[in-house]
C-alpha cells in the first residue's frame, strides 16, 4: 500500500507543479539526475498497478452493493419477480453506476488514468512515438535564438539525456521569450521615431503618418 500511497503523492505533486511558474518548474527538472527519474518511474509502475487492482476491486463492490440496495428496494414493496421489476432494477443499477462513473471521470483528470499517462509521458526519454519532429525542430530553433533556453538545455544535458518534458519546457520558454521580444516592438512602434514602415511603390514620395496625426 506504500508505493500506492507514493505513487498518488508524486501525481498530486504534478499537478502542483504544472500550475507553477514556468521558471519553478524548469528549475525542478533542471536539478533531476537520470537516477531521480529512473526511481520516479519505478515507483509509478508499481503505483499504477496496485491502483489498477484496487480501482476494479473497489468498481466491482461498488456495482453488487448498488445492485443489492436497488433490488433490496423494489423487492420491498412486492416478493413476486416480474419482467417490469428486474427492468427497473437493471435501469435503475446502470443509472447508478453511470452517476459513479462521472465521478470517477472527475477524479481521473487528477489521479486516474489521464494524469497516470501525462506522469509516464513527460518523464520518457525523447522518441519518434512522443515527440514530433516538428515540436523538437521548434526547441532547437528556440535553442539556437535565445540563450535562456540554451542554458537549461546545456543544464540538462550535463548530467542527464533529455525527457519529454524538456523539450516542453523549452517550447514554453522560447514561447514566452518570444511574447516579449514582440510586445517590445509592439510598444516601440508607438513611441516618437519608433519602427516605421520601409517605403513602397504606393507610398513613394509620401509623407509618413507619425503617431498622433490624422492621415490627410
Amino acid at each position: 500500500m506504500t508505493p500506492l500511497i507514493e505513487g498518488l503523492g508524486l501525481l498530486l505533486r504534478d499537478n502542483a507543479r504544472r500550475r507553477e511558474p514556468l521558471e519553478q518548474q524548469a528549475r525542478y527538472w533542471m536539478a533531476l539526475r537520470e537516477q531521480d527519474i529512473e526511481e520516479e518511474l519505478n515507483l509509478l509502475a508499481e503505483a499504477k498497478k496496485r491502483w489498477f487492482y484496487a480501482s476494479v476491486f473497489l468498481w466491482q463492490v461498488i456495482a453488487i452493493v448498488a445492485c443489492g440496495i436497488v433490488a433490496d428496494a423494489l423487492w420491498s414493496r412486492s416478493f413476486h419477480l416480474t419482467f417490469l421489476g428486474v427492468v427497473q432494477i437493471l435501469a435503475t443499477w446502470g443509472s447508478t453506476l453511470f452517476l459513479t462513473w462521472l465521478v470517477a471521470s472527475l477524479f481521473d483528470k487528477h489521479a486516474g488514468f489521464e494524469r497516470w499517462f501525462a506522469a509516464f509521458q513527460s518523464r520518457a526519454p525523447l522518441s519518434a512515438e512522443s515527440d514530433s519532429a516538428e515540436a523538437v525542430a521548434d526547441a532547437l530553433q528556440l535553442a539556437r535564438i535565445y540563450p535562456e533556453v540554451l542554458r537549461y538545455e546545456q543544464g540538462v544535458l550535463s548530467h542527464r539525456a533529455l525527457r519529454h518534458e524538456d523539450v516542453h519546457i523549452m517550447r514554453a520558454m522560447g514561447a514566452a521569450l518570444r511574447h516579449r521580444d514582440l510586445t517590445r516592438e509592439l510598444t516601440a512602434m508607438a513611441q516618437p521615431g519608433g519602427f516605421q514602415p520601409p517605403a513602397t511603390a504606393a507610398t513613394a514620395g509620401q509623407p509618413r503618418i507619425q503617431p498622433g496625426m490624422q492621415p490627410a
